[in-house]
């Protein structure tokens, strides 16, 4: 029987993009914002921001329809291993 020695391709979706983001953003995010603070990526960029999660909401709703694109993170909060994506 013949195995493959193919290396497993990386995950490289958005979902995936947004928390690898997150994590490289989060030094300034929790610097820039006050904590508790909503912050919405999409495709791996801030694109919005506001004290309340509806708020966040609405915004990534106007500017990404696909709802796996968006992200939504707190700043200050101290994720486990990854980011918690509230999925919208």
């Amino acid at each position: 029987m013949r195995t493959s020695t193919k290396k497993p391709q990386l995950k490289r979706n958005a979902r995936y993009l947004n928390d690898r983001a997150f994590w490289q953003l989060k030094p300034y995010i929790d610097k820039t914002y006050p904590p508790g603070h909503y912050i919405g990526l999409v495709d791996g960029k801030i694109v919005a921001d506001a004290s309340d999660f509806d708020t966040v909401h609405e915004k990534l709703k106007l500017i990404e329809k696909r709802r796996d694109h968006s992200m939504v993170v707190q700043s200050g909060v101290n994720y486990l291993k990854k980011a918690i994506d509230l999925l919208l």
